[in-house]
C-alpha cells in the first residue's frame, strides 16, 4: 500500500557558526510517499504515528551552540537547532 503524507515542517536553525547567531523559524510544506508492507487500519492513527515515517531534515549541528532562539521559534515550541512536524494528513492511498 502506498500512502502520500503531507505535513508542515517547522525548523529552528541558522546558517554558519553558532556564536551570537539567532535561530530563525522556517516553515515548509512536505510531501512524502511511504510503502507499507501490510494493509493496516489507518483511521485511528494520529500525527505521531505518521510523523515517524517522515524524513529528518538536515539542520546545523556544527558550532558552539551559543546561539539564541527567535521569539517565533519559542512560540512554536522549538529549541535551538530543532524541528517538528505539524498538521500531518493523508492525501492519497493506493494499493
Amino acid at each position: 500500500m502506498r500512502i502520500e503524507i503531507t505535513a508542515q515542517l517547522f525548523i529552528s536553525d541558522h546558517d554558519g557558526y553558532c556564536s551570537d547567531n539567532e535561530c530563525e523559524l522556517s516553515v515548509r510544506d512536505i510531501k512524502h510517499v511511504i510503502d507499507l508492507d501490510k494493509i493496516e487500519s489507518i483511521q485511528d492513527k494520529n500525527d505521531e504515528y505518521w510523523i515517524r515515517f517522515l524524513p529528518e531534515p538536515k539542520i546545523n549541528t556544527s558550532g558552539s551552540y551559543f546561539c539564541s532562539n527567535s521569539i517565533q521559534c519559542t512560540r512554536s515550541g522549538l529549541d535551538i537547532h530543532d524541528f517538528t512536524y505539524k498538521n500531518t494528513s493523508i492525501r492519497k492511498i493506493s494499493l
